[in-house]
């Protein structure tokens, strides 16, 4: 095959692939949302909440669905300030508080792997640190870990399962070759978004505990 064939048998293959499904959609919330969550967020973010809503934030009967976006990012800070996280692994606050709102605008709007049910693990994963004291069972670290898990582990969700990825032969399936697409691609989003400084709250640790 001579170096013509070659290059349109390559044109053609990329043809294909170009026409391959992204999946349905993704329903993302508009920027004026975005930025109206944001400064709402910005405008409270210093304020304490009272000692009845912090004390039934370490229960899991929780409920989140009273509570507007910018008040439910404000919630999560309050979990990395009661386990004393700031402190203990040097996070800067302004970073904390970026990088919640990018986790928040990396959530999309479909009917259950969204920003709600982003919360509502991470809030009962706090539960659970609280009333089984996993601080001093598991350490530190490992608790973070868990609660950054969490929070991130359905990151850019597009609303259907791997089994509509990988039966649609979607780009996701196609690059995680059909294995855990999905679950790759929430990894995939958390580590990128601590490639921006602004928003990583790991900064601060050394290179083996970082990795």
């Amino acid at each position: 095959m001579d170096n013509q064939q070659q290059q349109m048998k390559l044109q053609a293959e990329q043809r294909c692939l170009s026409k391959r499904p992204l999946g349905p959609p993704h329903r993302k919330s508009s920027l004026p949302k975005h930025q109206e969550v944001k400064r709402r967020f910005l405008e409270i973010c210093d304020t304490t909440f009272s000692e009845e809503v912090r004390a039934a934030l370490r229960l899991p009967a929780f409920d989140s669905y009273e509570w507007g976006d910018a008040d439910v990012i404000h919630l999560m800070q309050t979990m990395f300030v009661e386990l004393g996280f700031i402190e203990k692994f040097s996070i800067p606050v302004d970073t904390l508080r970026e990088w919640l709102y990018e986790v928040y605008k990396h959530y999309n709007e479909v009917p259950f792997h969204n920003f709600r049910h982003c919360f509502c693990v991470a809030q009962m994963m706090y539960a659970i640190t609280r009333q089984a004291n996993l601080l001093s069972r598991l350490g530190d670290l490992e608790c973070l870990i868990l609660l950054v898990s969490c929070i991130c582990h359905d990151l850019d969700h597009p609303g259907y399962n791997n089994i509509y990825q990988i039966n649609a032969r979607t780009e996701l399936a196609l690059r995680y070759n059909d294995i855990s697409p999905l679950e790759n691609h929430h990894c995939s989003i958390a580590f990128r978004l601590l490639e921006h400084p602004e928003c990583n709250i790991f900064k601060n640790f050394g290179r083996d505990t970082f990795k």
